[in-house]
């Protein structure tokens, strides 16, 4: 059918005629939110623009849900059209990565509390954006999982589709946010006014929601936060969110959960996993929901886990340490950057992250892990089955995805850099391909979940006849805790040797455990000159200068001994100020002060350094973008190579980067940017800058 639309805007008075030749009506099966926004008080586009997240926007929401809409937390089916009008506090930008898409996240507070679709009463709500998922099911999915598994305070969301002042947004999730509020994490809040004041037990044991971001990066994204964080001896970094001390200060409630977490790690770590004072992780952490929680992002896969701002622990109060809620599982999780034939499903790559690797080698909890499964696997068969809840959730977003598409298209990146491999694919596509990913996943996990409840092996270390140490080491596991290298008058130390077969081989810092064995001091004598203190060739970092800000914040600059293979044990750090910054023996750096100094690493002859500048907090940037010194490398199999990174930004902060090599067979590349050639042939190593979704490439050729 035709319209035919006259345009009175003329000023001359003149009218102009259009044809429309066609008009397509749409009656979706969603929920449509309209925002109606004055922008006089603030425009959109200041708001969309705004990446500190600052600028907000004033007006009213109108609810539409249409008769047939199903409501997955009622279980009720809507008889009826309905409507309903609210009031906005303010409606504002949200989210990290996210933030940098075309298709912006909000956050949406009202100036009542309200239920929205059955989700509970809140004022504080969520626009997911779900723009690096072209599925757009990947959180629904695992905050389904979550719920099934009886997670507490797994976030709620339903499919929405979004119109803000006759602009249509988009296919959306509206969702409850994580936060201290009885519609979400429902624990006592240390931010109301009888608690905030509070220095004495048991008001101030709880409650806390923390996150594994960093104050630095909250101050980047708001100036004016102030949140704080702290690092346990481990080097792990945990940030308070709340209470987040906003207009107030409460040493006593901030050194009470730091320590908190120290005691728990120090018993993770203790003799018989308990703490100098006899008391075990178990009395201090809820294992429950440690073993649900590595579940989630083991089977997913998330790039994310235990690294951000998205990795939430809680703590009630008089309660246990909690892992969750669940958030944050669109990007990087569940193969969203794997297309092709070569899906990486194979492996378990979060159960040494944080405190894992320690709690593993408990029997009790790697058994409570292993027994977990068969639960999980249920789950999941019923998630991706033939008119199993994928397919449920398939079919509710319905047009509202095509819609979606048809204006932002799909997202295209995948883990090489490449753009063009994800663009335009059909949905059903991404359907399949999610459905396949998962279904290998859980094949594979299937096949291998009993290797994580580790074998204990005894590793024997002799100097002739003469015992020097054993130690436990575990299946799966490279063997930690050599002793300090021998010296024999005459003679170089060339290492410590095992019977394998028949051939002698020599155990290194990457050397897993497969049985029990006795490793022997091997020498070579000395002919002339003197023999070497190491087999260390060169130490490198990622980078000659490094910036932090006070806070307590470790610096992140990681290091690379070459030979690969070669043993750092014995390694000596300093730093040259140490009020400025200290540094413990693993070289974990914790800023203290406004200043510069020098962390220096030295063993035997062979030594590294680099500068640190700790500058105030405000200053520090997490680096906006980098460049790559060198877009590509020649080097001889057996030598080494070093990729540098730079930017122009006056203080950076490098976090989240990653290398990675194509082709780990021809060349391999450590944390800090040390390419080792292995043989002749041509790779790829990708520097993922997982904070600005940002991928950069250094060809390299082995000769």
């Amino acid at each position: 059918m035709s319209f035919k639309v006259r345009d009175d805007r003329d000023d001359s008075g003149n009218k102009e005629s259009f044809l429309l030749r066609s008009v397509e009506f749409v009656q979706s099966s969603l929920p449509t939110l309209y925002f109606n926004i004055d922008e006089s008080q603030g425009t959109i586009s200041d708001m969309n623009s705004d990446g500190s997240h600052q600028t907000e926007c004033f007006g009213d929401m109108t609810m539409q849900v249409p008769a047939g809409y199903y409501d997955e937390y009622s279980g009720k089916t809507q008889a009826a059209d309905s409507s309903s009008t609210y009031s906005l506090d303010y409606i504002r930008g949200r989210g990290n990565s996210t933030w940098d898409a075309d298709k912006k996240p909000y956050k949406v507070k009202f100036d009542k509390k309200q239920n929205l679709l059955s989700m509970g009463t809140s004022k504080n709500w969520v626009l997911l954006a779900n723009r690096f998922d072209n599925s757009l099911l990947r959180n629904k999915l695992t905050y389904w999982l979550g719920g099934q598994l009886g997670m507490a305070y797994t976030p709620k969301c339903q499919f929405v589709d979004v119109v803000m002042n006759g602009t249509y947004y988009g296919s959306y999730y509206l969702s409850t946010q994580v936060r201290v509020d009885k519609n979400s994490v429902n624990i006592d809040d240390l931010t109301d006014k009888t608690s905030s004041s509070a220095t004495t037990e048991p008001t101030i044991t709880g409650g806390y929601l923390l996150s594994m971001g960093s104050a630095d990066d909250e101050k980047t994204k708001d100036p004016t936060s102030t949140k704080r964080d702290f690092t346990t001896k481990k080097g792990n970094r945990f940030l308070i969110e709340s209470p987040d001390f906003e207009g107030y200060t409460n040493d006593a409630q901030y050194n009470y959960i730091k320590d908190y977490f120290q005691k728990t790690e120090d018993a993770i770590y203790g003799k018989d996993f308990k703490e100098s004072s006899g008391a075990s992780y178990k009395d201090y952490m809820d294992v429950d929901s440690a073993v649900d929680y590595y579940w989630l992002q083991e089977i997913s896969y998330n790039g994310d886990a235990f690294g951000s701002n998205s990795t939430y622990l809680y703590k009630a109060r008089n309660g246990k340490l909690c892992w969750g809620p669940l958030w944050d599982f669109d990007f990087v999780a569940w193969g969203d950057l794997e297309y092709g034939k070569n899906m990486n499903t194979t492996e378990f790559s979060q159960n040494q992250n944080v405190w894992y690797g320690r709690l593993f080698e408990d029997k009790t909890f790697s058994k409570k892990v292993v027994d977990r499964w068969p639960v999980i696997k249920a789950k999941l068969e019923e998630l991706t089955r033939d008119g199993g809840q994928l397919d449920k959730y398939v079919a509710q977003v319905g047009i509202s995805e095509k819609y979606d598409m048809e204006k932002w298209g799909t997202y295209a990146m995948d883990i090489d850099g490449d753009t063009t491999v994800k663009g335009n694919r059909p949905y059903s596509e991404e359907v399949t391909q999610l459905k396949t990913w998962i279904n290998k996943r859980v094949a594979w996990i299937d096949a291998n979940y009993k290797t994580l409840q580790l074998k204990e092996y005894k590793v024997k270390f002799v100097n002739g006849k003469k015992p020097v140490k054993t130690i436990t080491a575990y299946s799966q596991r490279v063997i930690t805790g050599f002793p300090k290298n021998p010296a024999k008058k005459g003679y170089e130390f060339k290492g410590w040797y095992y019977n394998n077969g028949g051939s002698m081989i020599k155990l290194t810092k990457d050397t897993v455990a497969t049985s029990s064995l006795t490793a022997h001091a091997k020498w070579k004598k000395i002919r002339s000159g003197k023999a070497d203190s190491s087999k260390i060739k060169a130490i490198y970092f990622l980078n000659k200068k490094s910036f932090a800000g006070v806070a307590g914040v470790v610096s992140d600059n990681p290091y690379t001994a070459v030979p690969f293979s070669a043993d750092t044990s014995g390694m000596k750090w300093k730093s040259s100020v140490p009020a400025v910054a200290t540094v413990n023996s693993d070289g974990n750096v914790e800023a203290l002060k406004k200043g510069k100094t020098v962390i220096s690493v030295t063993i035997g002859k062979v030594s590294a350094s680099y500068t640190l500048n700790v500058v105030d907090i405000d200053s520090t940037v997490v680096a906006p973008y980098i460049e790559l010194t060198r877009k590509s490398m020649k080097v001889k199999a057996g030598s080494y190579g070093k990729i540098n990174i730079k930017t122009d930004a006056l203080y950076p902060v490098y976090t989240g980067l990653k290398f990675v090599s194509s082709d780990n067979s021809i060349a391999s590349v450590s944390p800090a940017g040390v390419v080792r050639g292995k043989k002749k042939g041509k790779a790829v190593v990708l520097v993922i800058d997982s904070t600005n979704t940002q991928v950069y490439k250094c060809k390299v050729t082995v000769r």
